[in-house]
């Protein structure tokens, strides 16, 4: 399966960031997808999410234009 490209790490580090992720993906205009080691999981799962081991960081990876893409990594910032 493509899992599209990596376009950044991510550290999740608190309850609230990892609660907000889901929302800031499930209005991105593309797949997400979060890869830590084997695991890759769907990054609008909220459950999915917590089911990672969030002490380390995660892949993000993306299916979309350019320019979803980058409105998607302005949201990211503001977590």
């Amino acid at each position: 399966m493509d899992y599209g490209r990596r376009i950044a790490t991510l550290y999740l580090t608190t309850i609230a960031e990892v609660k907000r992720f889901p929302d800031i993906a499930m209005n991105f205009n593309g797949d997400i997808f979060l890869k830590h080691k084997r695991s890759v999981i769907d990054g609008t799962s909220l459950m999915s999410i917590f089911s990672l081991d969030l002490s380390e960081p995660v892949g993000l990876y993306v299916i979309a234009n350019d320019e979803d893409i980058n409105r998607l990594l302005t949201q990211l910032t503001k977590i």
